[in-house]
């Protein structure tokens, strides 16, 4: 018996999954993608899209005008996205609006102290720590450089 089916595995279907079986729900999760092990992942870029990405990230509108990268694995989109976590900045939240204020008119009441307690209990489960400077290139790599 199941209380609860939650359908995607990726940020928004795992938070949704998490909060209900912490309440006491019994949940289950479904995934259009699989279980992609740790030793499956190469640095071959043809090889890690058709295995990754949903059509093989060969995915687009309906006008072709942009390419969707939408991750097709067991915690979707996460999967592809190199583990990068970012916190929106107050630039983000007040680039001529109040973001938090729109939320907040469609049910969404959530004020700069709760996003970043919300934002520090993610860290703290998905363990995300500061990139060292010895890892980011400061470069631009040219097409076929191989």
């Amino acid at each position: 018996m199941t209380d609860v089916c939650v359908i995607g595995s990726g940020a928004g279907g795992a938070v949704v999954a998490y909060h209900a079986a912490a309440s006491g729900a019994r949940v289950v999760v479904l995934e259009e993608g699989r279980h992609v092990r740790t030793g499956e992942i190469t640095h071959s870029e043809p090889a890690m899209s058709a295995l990754l990405y949903k059509e093989s990230g060969l995915q687009a509108t309906v006008d072709l005008e942009m390419t969707i990268l939408q991750g097709r694995a067991l915690g979707g989109t996460t999967v592809i996205n190199n583990a990068i976590c970012f916190r929106l900045g107050d630039a983000a939240l007040t680039r001529g609006r109040d973001v938090l204020g729109e939320w907040a008119t469609l049910g969404a009441r959530l004020d700069r102290a709760r996003l970043d307690a919300s934002y520090q209990a993610v860290e703290r489960m998905v363990g995300v720590k500061p990139l060292g400077d010895a890892l980011v290139a400061d470069v631009v790599v040219p097409p076929g450089t191989p």
